[in-house]
């Protein structure tokens, strides 16, 4: 047990590290790992049976001004540079992650950008972007070249409403020769649409108009501005959209599915405690680093952010990962 714990670099709390700020939660992470030798687990064991994988928000900045945007949790500018960037690729994939997913703001205002997909390639047998698309034309060709193998394109209110207003939504125009391009290629594509509870009506229509374009979409709930503990999203209701449309093209003979992503109530060790938990409706099986080179293991709560640097960046990233880990 103890080589498991110097192998991964980490140690026992002493007594003050026990009276340490929550921001630093030595002991939670302990445990974590405790449970995780005593079942004789490697944390590559882990990530691959929970299908962790780690995002890197490359830039702070966006050219959208989604008023729901939670940007990763980061702040709303910097952006990493390519040498610190590199260091934590290659520790990622040490630690076992198999997937990488550049987000930002927008990635693709990055300008290093086709960089970082050449650095993380090697290490990662999946290479992943998540853009709002408005720029994806003009760079396509590019990112192809440098590797990239998933493309995940959110489609926001900015980009649906085309200046018009939010209760009609269309294809934005740049949208179909990106999907052209793209079945040409052998890349993983899928749009991802976030859904205010308001407009459900919209969504449904707009799955109807998008189906010919015979791609994958999935369906994420937005909460209020004004979210209280006793507001309840209507997610059956969106679910329900979401089957109907997969029937519907199902006897159209039309490709693609609706997938919505659900909740699932916080159930790790470290949940407990967290003042988080009442709020917290996260899915996603990610560990994200910021611009600002925090590691953010879950964001209904900054209480387990941990900060990274070139000095410390195996041990950071191995307690964060535990951290993700725990949900």
């Amino acid at each position: 047990m103890e080589n498991q714990r110097l192998l991964l670099g980490i140690k026992q709390p002493n007594e003050s590290e026990k009276r340490v700020n929550k921001k630093k939660p030595a002991t939670v992470i302990s445990k974590l790992l405790n449970d995780l030798v005593d079942k004789g687990k490697t944390l590559q064991n882990a990530i691959e049976e929970k299908e962790l994988y780690f995002r890197i928000s490359l830039i702070g900045t966006c050219n959208l001004n989604c008023e729901f945007c939670h940007n990763e949790g980061a702040p709303f500018k910097g952006k990493l540079e390519p040498g610190f960037t590199l260091k934590v690729i290659k520790t990622a994939a040490s630690l076992g992650f198999k997937r990488i997913q550049f987000t930002g703001g927008e990635p693709l205002l990055h300008p290093q950008l086709c960089d970082f997909i050449r650095m993380a390639k090697p290490f990662f047998p999946e290479v992943g972007l998540t853009t709002n698309g408005i720029f994806l034309e003009k760079y396509l060709h590019q990112i192809i070249e440098a590797g990239i193998s998933r493309i995940h394109i959110s489609l926001q209110s900015e980009s649906l409403t085309c200046g018009g207003t939010l209760d009609h939504w269309e294809v934005p125009p740049w949208l179909d020769p990106i999907l052209d391009y793209l079945k040409k290629k052998s890349i993983y594509l899928r749009l991802n649409i976030p859904v205010p509870h308001s407009q459900l009506d919209q969504t449904r229509m707009f799955l109807q108009k998008i189906a010919p374009m015979k791609c994958s979409i999935k369906l994420f709930s937005v909460l209020p501005l004004s979210y209280s503990r006793d507001f309840s999203y209507p997610l059956d209701d969106l679910v329900e959209i979401a089957r109907a449309e997969n029937l519907r093209r199902q006897k159209n003979g039309d490709s693609g599915s609706i997938l919505v992503r659900e909740y699932r109530e916080p159930s790790g060790f470290r949940c407990q405690t967290c003042p988080g938990k009442p709020i917290c409706q996260e899915q996603s099986r990610s560990l994200r680093l910021g611009p600002d080179r925090i590691l953010r293991p879950c964001l209904a709560t900054r209480e387990w952010d941990i900060k990274s640097n070139r000095k410390n960046i195996t041990k950071s990233l191995t307690e964060a990962t535990l951290l993700a880990l725990d949900y």
